[in-house]
């Protein structure tokens, strides 16, 4: 009996420990004075100043300021980090050292939309004091200005006294101003709003407020699920096994591997270099900016018959032409053409959706998610829609750099890649001020993920399969082959490297397999004449070959 009475006591003894901490907490902490100053604009934005006398008892090392909805605010002289608080924001000061005894800080921020239409004409409602304050209050008062005359009674509506706190307060008005002090002390987490209806045409109203924060988030939902369903019912492609294969895919010139790669632009510079190892032509290079091509036999039936058309058209007259010709780019555009559709018709199932339709659709997300940021941030004026408006565009602009910024990096154009990748990236930036990240950072990541899933095109035919899966063995070849082998190869053919970089350098791994051969000199080539220049290593002839290339695609 006597064990089971000192157990109960120490328990009590607890308890009431916990009680006594738990009031000395909350009475650590009172705010001895609180002036709000307020000013309303003709956009109905209200802005605040409020100033705070704090009597700290027990040290601290934070301080949280509660801001109402206010997106932003700052504590004067002092940095602070925006948190939420319930349903409403709070400014949070951390110090180094515990601070107490008597401090007084400034507060500012800004409630926009604070004045709205209804049907008897417009209203007013302003919380003069967030609820969030943990502390109680010794003594506070407000004083609002509007941004014009009124004759309406304002209503104030307390979080404790409820209807009746204007009892406990002492409150005037002289027409635009609305002042009001407590005679009472206020309990922690209490607060004041002001209600006022206002004239029909107190304040120009010209639009709504946008889209609420959960309809813009749905909205990207919906489209990202719509999305998935077309994705997986239209253009989703079986696995591939990719086992690794050191050469190109079956009746592939180099020129078209960029389009079998990443369904990009054919390069006709990447195919005449490509008939020029198989000994149709050569290529001189004869200063800085002159490049020669000369035939040195016909193109028959060997090869593809717009091959031979394309080739035959281009040395028609005397056998030879520029690099920096008209008629070289002229060609040039009609092989990209060409060979667009003689590979898209191969590779690819009638019954297969559109990529352009799903990357289309999908921008619409970043528009939406835009839209929603622009409505909590664009202040009511005359042209606010034509504004919101604009941020659809730009929003959806930014979902279609999002796409071409994968893209471009994947293929290699990394500097491009970087540009376009500021779009993303300041539309996320504008989400994390304004509100609206949630919605932005999954806009952007539905734009990652279709670019990638599109970036080879749609759902294949089984001959695009297996052309998809040499191309990728290829590629992985280049990735994995050691320099041992390489040099394997060059000593059973002294023609490999120059036959295997036109391939190589298409896919933008031309430098990367060039530096496999280490310092070994090839033999001269044979087709590409560089004046000059003669026993060069791989990398040496890589970097001539590259800036015959750059040239060649100039056109």
């Amino acid at each position: 009996m006597k064990k089971s009475m000192g157990i109960f006591v120490v328990c009590f003894l607890l308890l009431c420990t916990f009680v006594v901490t738990g009031f000395a907490t909350v009475a650590d902490i009172t705010v001895t004075n609180y002036t709000a100053t307020v000013t309303v604009d003709e956009t109905s934005t209200a802005t605040f100043r409020v100033d705070i006398a704090l009597d700290i008892l027990s040290p601290v090392t934070e301080l949280i300021f509660p801001i109402s909805t206010a997106l932003t605010g700052e504590v004067v002289g002092a940095e602070s980090k925006k948190v939420k608080l319930g349903e409403e924001n709070g400014l949070k000061v951390t110090f180094d050292a515990p601070v107490s005894g008597t401090q007084n800080y400034t507060v500012t921020y800004e409630l926009h939309n604070t004045i709205s239409q209804i049907e008897e004409g417009q209203q007013i409602h302003l919380d003069v004091i967030a609820s969030g304050w943990s502390w109680p209050m010794n003594g506070a008062s407000f004083q609002v200005t509007m941004p014009k005359a009124f004759e309406q009674v304002p209503v104030y509506t307390g979080s404790y006294y409820m209807d009746l706190v204007e009892d406990y307060m002492q409150l005037s008005t002289d027409g635009t101003t609305l002042k009001g002090t407590f005679i009472q002390p206020i309990n922690d987490h209490d607060g004041l709003q002001m209600t006022m209806a206002l004239d029909e045409n107190y304040v120009e109203i010209n639009s709504a407020e946008g889209i609420p924060t959960l309809v813009g988030l749905m909205g990207v939902i919906l489209i990202s699920i719509a999305g998935a369903v077309y994705y997986i019912k239209t253009l989703r492609n079986e696995p591939l096994k990719i086992p690794l294969r050191p050469l190109p895919p079956d009746g592939a010139g180099a020129g078209a591997m960029p389009l079998l790669h990443t369904q990009g632009k054919p390069s006709f510079a990447a195919e005449v270099m490509h008939w020029a190892t198989l000994g149709y032509l050569t290529v001189s290079r004869k200063g800085k900016n002159s490049i020669v091509l000369r035939q040195k036999m016909e193109m028959n039936t060997e090869r593809r018959k717009q091959d031979s058309q394309i080739f035959t058209s281009l040395f028609i007259n005397n056998g030879m032409c520029t690099g920096e010709s008209v008629k070289f780019a002229s060609h040039g555009t009609r092989y990209g053409e060409m060979s667009a559709r003689y590979w898209n018709r191969r590779l690819f199932s009638k019954r297969s959706g559109s990529p352009l339709l799903l990357r289309t659709v999908s921008t619409t997300a970043c528009g939406i998610a835009l839209f929603g940021i622009a409505s909590i941030a664009l202040p009511v004026s005359s042209i606010r829609w034509i504004l919101l408006t604009g941020a659809v565009a730009v929003g959806t602009a930014g979902g279609v750099a999002t796409q071409m910024a994968c893209t471009k990096i994947v293929r290699g154009s990394v500097l491009w890649g970087a540009v376009l990748v500021t779009a993303p990236v300041a539309m996320l930036a504008l989400g994390a001020l304004y509100g609206g990240g949630l919605t932005m950072t999954l806009g952007v990541l539905l734009q990652v993920a279709v670019a990638m899933l599109t970036l080879r095109g749609g759902k294949r035919s089984v001959g695009g399969r297996d052309n998809l899966a040499q191309t990728l063995g290829f590629k992985r070849f280049l990735n994995h082959v050691s320099s041992k082998q390489l040099i394997y190869y060059l000593r059973e053919d002294s023609e490999y490297f120059y036959r295997t970089l036109p391939f190589a350098d298409a896919m933008g791994m031309g430098r990367k397999f060039a530096l496999k051969f280490g310092s070994t000199v090839l033999e001269p080539c044979s087709w590409l004449e560089i004046k000059g220049k003669s026993g060069l290593t791989a990398l040496e002839f890589y970097h001539a070959y590259h800036e015959v290339m750059v040239k060649l695609d100039k056109k």
